[in-house]
C-alpha cells in the first residue's frame, strides 16, 4: 500500500511539472515587401523630400490577434507544452508590442532579444524566434512609356527554438513560390511617376502565413 502510494505520488509530480512546462515567443518578424500591399504609390522625380505618396491597407488587429493565436497553438501542438506569446507590459498590465513603422511591418508582435526575453518571461522553459517574410520577386518590362511588372510573391519563414541556456532544440525554415502572380503599370509624366498595382489582401497574408506555419510544422 505504500509502494503504491509512493508510485503515485510520483506519478502526480511528475505530471505537475510537465503541466509547468511553458514556451514564449519572445521575438516574431513579420515583414511583407511594400509593392506587394501599396494599390497606389506616386513619386515626384523632382523632389528630395516628402517625394513619395503610397495607399496600402494596414493589417487589421483582429487577423494580427488571429496570427498570434494560430502560432501558440501550433507550437504549443509541435512541442507538447503551452506556448504564448512574450511581450512586456507596462505599469498599467497593458502590452507594450512592437508597433510597427508603415504598413508592411505588424504591430502588436513581440520584438526581443534572447537575454530580454528572459528578462520578461523568466519561467519558461523554451523560447521561441520568428521570422516571417514575404517577398514580391518582381520582374519589369518598359514598352511605349509605360512600366509593366510582374510580381511572384514567395513566403520565407524560419522558427528556431532554445532552451533556457540557449541550447537549440529545434529549427526549421520553408519556402513557398506557388502563389498567383500579381501585375502592375507605371505611367511617367515628368517628374512625377504613378505607379497602380494588384496586392495582396489582410486575407490573402492572413492565409499565406498559415499555410508557412503548417509547413514549418512538419
Amino acid at each position: 500500500m505504500k509502494k503504491f502510494i509512493l508510485i503515485f505520488t510520483i506519478s502526480i509530480c511528475g505530471i505537475q511539472l510537465l503541466a509547468q512546462k511553458e514556451g514564449v515567443v519572445f521575438n516574431f518578424s513579420f515583414v511583407i515587401d511594400e509593392e506587394l500591399i501599396e494599390s497606389l504609390k506616386v513619386e515626384d522625380k523632382s523632389k528630395k523630400w516628402f517625394s513619395k505618396l503610397g495607399v496600402s491597407e494596414s493589417m487589421p488587429e483582429d487577423l494580427v490577434d488571429s496570427i498570434k493565436k494560430k502560432t501558440e497553438a501550433a507550437f504549443t501542438e509541435k512541442l507538447n507544452m503551452q506556448v504564448k506569446m512574450c511581450i512586456k507590459k507596462n505599469k498599467k498590465g497593458e502590452e507594450a508590442a512592437f508597433q510597427g513603422t508603415g504598413a508592411n511591418s505588424f504591430s502588436g508582435l513581440p520584438v526581443n532579444t534572447f537575454k530580454g526575453g528572459k528578462g520578461i518571461c523568466p519561467a519558461a522553459s523554451n523560447y521561441i524566434t520568428i521570422d516571417c517574410r514575404i517577398n514580391s520577386g518582381s520582374f519589369s518590362i518598359v514598352l511605349a512609356g509605360r512600366k509593366k511588372s510582374k510580381m511572384k510573391p514567395s513566403l520565407h519563414l524560419t522558427a528556431k527554438v532554445f532552451d533556457a541556456d540557449k541550447n537549440e532544440v529545434f529549427s526549421n525554415k520553408i519556402e513557398i513560390k506557388n502563389f498567383e502572380t500579381l501585375r502592375s503599370y507605371t505611367d511617367y509624366y515628368w517628374p512625377v511617376e504613378v505607379t497602380q498595382s494588384e496586392i495582396l489582401t489582410p486575407y490573402d497574408i492572413y492565409v499565406i502565413y498559415l499555410v508557412g506555419l503548417a509547413d514549418l510544422m512538419k
